[in-house]
């Protein structure tokens, strides 16, 4: 079996993984797709919930303040 990675526009995107799709399973196997984007995204998602990361975060507004407040760079002066 050889891999080939295809760059496609959005354009046709859809109907050439649709076309994939109808080829035998044993014979094509769809590395990646939208849905496993899409899927790869919502576990981890879903883990980002579970873990509850921002749990700690009391005042989201300070936070994000704090977050994008510039800083120095390494080594440079201010």
């Amino acid at each position: 079996m050889r891999t080939i990675q295809l760059e496609l526009s959005d354009n046709i995107y859809d109907r050439v993984i649709s076309f994939l799709e109808l080829l035998p399973k044993n014979e094509c196997h769809i590395l990646e797709s939208v849905h496993t984007q899409q899927q790869t995204l919502k576990d981890a998602l879903e883990l980002a919930v579970a873990t509850n990361v921002f749990a700690e975060i009391t005042d989201p507004s300070a936070w994000q303040s704090e977050m994008r407040k510039d800083r120095g760079l390494p080594g440079r002066e201010e």
